[in-house]
């Protein structure tokens, strides 16, 4: 929707906008998609490593088995 497109328009012109993919990995886990909001939460972390919200996303994430290595 809108608002997915005004996240990517916003990561087009600064890719290390953490608060922007923060949103994007919001919106991939409201959709059901785990694997891209699991990636979307680790570039937040790459980009901002105490983000609070980000930690909490990805630990609650990989309590369900996504992004975990065997």
């Amino acid at each position: 929707g809108p608002a997915i497109s005004d996240l990517e328009k916003a990561l087009t012109r600064n890719p290390d906008n953490y608060n922007a993919m923060f949103g994007l990995g919001v919106m991939f886990q409201e959709f059901g998609d785990n694997v891209r909001a699991e990636q979307a939460f680790t570039r937040v972390l790459d980009l901002h490593p105490h983000h609070e919200n980000a930690t909490k996303a990805l630990e609650r994430l990989k309590a369900q088995g996504i992004g975990r290595t065997l």
